[in-house]
């Protein structure tokens, strides 16, 4: 009798922990919709709720309720899931900083492939959900041999503001697109960075730059990795000439969010 008790409440709590892996709250409105999510309070005018994901903010984005258009509501058993085991997902008012190495390379006529090794620093606030504004600061240094022709070359300096896109959330990984503009203080030619002449004035005019690239997000517990592929599209007056240039570049990114 003992046994089959003990092995009765150990099914009863095996069950109980499976249920609760997947718990959420549930909203019954009149017009017959079910809305899951996680109910985080009620009054005698409405309930305020949020998605079962982002429970764990410290201030996490509202849905409200009211007791006109609600037929019931029932409750699940959370599971323990605390703030620093919560996956990475964009959601309003967050942010977003970290910093990156990137590897940028581009063909020009008469010039082979080379390569170009940038470092940035990264930040990025969340509008909405869907969509994500976005500062780099980036600083390039060319891979050149001592033996190459471009060796008095110059550090480069890059800032651009992008606006990112990331509408859906496919098994943990969070996939964007990005647009945006700049400027830069130098442009690619070969593996340096070559600086723009002079204008009348003794001033070095900046470089207009254009981005537009593709990646994914994913983390865990604040902290977050990214991994992208832009391209860039330099332009520049040199004295009445208008002339342009464009490289490609794939970035991998450590960041922090909240």
């Amino acid at each position: 009798m003992k046994l089959g008790l003990r092995f009765a409440v150990s099914f009863v709590v095996v069950c109980t922990g499976i249920a609760s892996a997947r718990a959420q709250d549930y909203i019954r409105l009149k017009d017959g919709q079910v809305v899951k999510c996680a109910i985080l309070r009620m009054d005698s005018m409405a309930v305020f709720a949020t998605d079962w994901e982002f429970r764990g903010l410290a201030m996490p984005p509202l849905k409200v309720y009211t007791r006109h258009e609600m037929q019931s509501v029932w409750f699940e058993e959370p599971r323990e899931l605390t703030a620093t085991k919560l996956p990475y997902v964009p959601h309003p008012r967050g942010w977003e900083a970290g910093g990156s190495i990137a590897l940028q390379t581009w063909l020009e006529p008469g010039i082979k492939r080379r390569l170009l090794i940038l470092a940035a620093a990264q930040g990025a606030f969340t509008v909405v959900k869907q969509l994500s504004l976005e500062v780099d600061a980036d600083f390039a240094f060319p891979s050149v041999d001592k033996r190459d022709p471009w060796r008095s070359s110059h550090n480069g300096y890059q800032l651009s503001f992008n606006v990112v896109g990331h509408p859906v959330r496919w098994h943990g990984f969070v996939p964007f697109l990005l647009l945006g503009a700049g400027a830069s203080t130098g442009i690619p030619l070969g593996d340096v960075l070559v600086p723009p002449a002079s204008a009348p004035n003794g001033n070095q005019p900046n470089r207009e730059l254009l981005n537009a690239g593709l990646g994914i997000k994913w983390g865990a517990g604040g902290l977050g990795y990214r991994i992208e592929w832009r391209h860039s599209y330099y332009q520049w007056s040199s004295g009445p000439v208008n002339e342009s240039a464009d490289a490609s570049l794939i970035r991998a990114s450590l960041f922090i969010y909240r």
